[in-house]
């Protein structure tokens, strides 16, 4: 679990750094890297108890 939500803070960092550089106020690219992090971590868990539920018995 740590380390989907590591892959998820450097995901929203990234998206909300690239969002203020494309022009958006501080605020809302704050609001859009958040999305980005909860997007990533919640894919990441999707992925995962898929793949966990192909290898049970």
């Amino acid at each position: 679990m740590a380390i989907f939500v590591i892959v998820g803070a450097l995901s929203g960092t990234a998206g909300g750094v690239l969002m203020w550089l494309s022009g958006m106020s501080p605020p809302a690219a704050i609001f859009a890297g958040a999305g980005c992090f909860i997007t990533v971590v919640l894919f990441q868990m999707a992925v995962a108890e898929f793949v966990t539920r192909q290898w049970r018995p």
